[in-house]
């Protein structure tokens, strides 16, 4: 489906993407898998699933994008970069903790959604109420520290956008996480791509492939070099070598839309 106007440069993206999850298939994946095997902590294991969650993600973009489903897989991008400021939050200090709490919360609203299940029989309250408190205090130390942006029902206590600003990525955020999320969920813009012209416009289509593929790029890379940095894999010139070519690439691709302005 990449053979509109703009199908060398989505073809070029697409290989760039493929090349991005086969480097992470062939060097990072032995690397960090016997790291976080010979270690195990919470830290190492919220590498490893943010990690493979973001990675299959990837390969599931790339098989939307090459087929013209490039609305959906927006809702892909945007749950990529989610994974990636969750994981650079959690790296940004007091690590361990702030790992803890990740499956510390899952754990809590695991159990808290399937207390009241119909025949239920085990009693998780006691272990309810002693996650809840941890994360009554988490939430009232984050208060404390912040003048906004605190929010209950988080495993950071935190929005999104906080956490964005502080691992220093608030521009992504603010330039086009909104956009990612109009594909998402139930939006009247996002919801009118596919119905262009008044008409029903389910098919596959030349529709946001580039701009998904642009979008991706960032917290993949992003991904790769934390765990780069924290596992000192020595893979720094295969992650400098994907974003010097994604830098060409999306250059190209600024110039030519500016100069149709």
């Amino acid at each position: 489906m990449c053979t509109d106007d703009n199908g060398i440069n989505n073809k070029n993206l697409l290989g760039l993407l493929a090349k991005c999850t086969d480097i992470f298939e062939i060097k990072f994946k032995p690397k960090l898998t016997a790291s976080v095997s010979s270690k195990g902590s919470s830290l190492d294991w919220a590498f490893m699933l943010f990690l493979a969650k973001s990675m299959k993600t990837a390969r599931a973009v790339t098989i939307l994008a090459k087929n013209g489903y490039g609305e959906d897989a927006m809702c892909l991008a945007r749950s990529m970069f989610e994974n990636y400021i969750n994981l650079a939050y959690i790296l940004k200090e007091n690590t361990s903790h702030r790992a803890e709490l990740f499956f510390e919360y899952g754990k809590l609203d695991s159990l808290k959604k399937t207390e009241n299940f119909p025949n239920n029989k085990v009693n998780n309250k006691g272990e309810i109420e002693r996650l809840s408190k941890i994360f009554e205090e988490e939430y009232k130390s984050g208060k404390e520290k912040y003048m906004d942006g605190c929010k209950k029902h988080s495993w950071s206590c935190l929005t999104l956008k906080k956490m964005s600003e502080i691992v220093n990525a608030k521009e992504g955020y603010d330039s086009f996480y909104w956009w990612m999320s109009q594909y998402s969920h139930p939006h009247s813009e996002g919801l009118a791509s596919y119905c262009s012209s008044g008409l029903v416009d389910d098919a596959a289509s030349h529709r946001m492939i580039e701009e998904v593929l642009i979008i991706s790029f960032p917290s993949l890379t992003g991904l790769l070099r934390m765990a780069n940095e924290k596992y000192s894999l020595g893979l720094e010139k295969y992650v400098e070598e994907i974003n010097f070519r994604y830098k060409i690439l999306s250059d190209m691709i600024r110039t030519k839309r500016r100069n149709e302005i």
